[in-house]
């Protein structure tokens, strides 16, 4: 390769991976669980507990 020549290089930049978040049990806290499935999801209160109760499900 003579100086005239040059490589260039480039790294892709990307957002960080994709990751799965699984609700595996409610436990006795179930309200607040519902809550912080709310938070994470953007469901209505009413979906979250729905889906707090159907565990183990896959939030995100």
């Amino acid at each position: 390769m003579s100086d005239e020549e040059s490589t260039e290089y480039y790294t892709p930049l990307c957002d960080d991976p994709s990751h799965e978040v699984v609700l595996i049990d409610c436990g006795p806290r179930e309200t607040d669980v519902t809550r912080t499935v709310r938070e994470v999801t953007g469901l209505s209160l009413w979906h979250s507990r729905v889906l707090a109760r159907r565990a183990p499900v896959t939030l995100l």
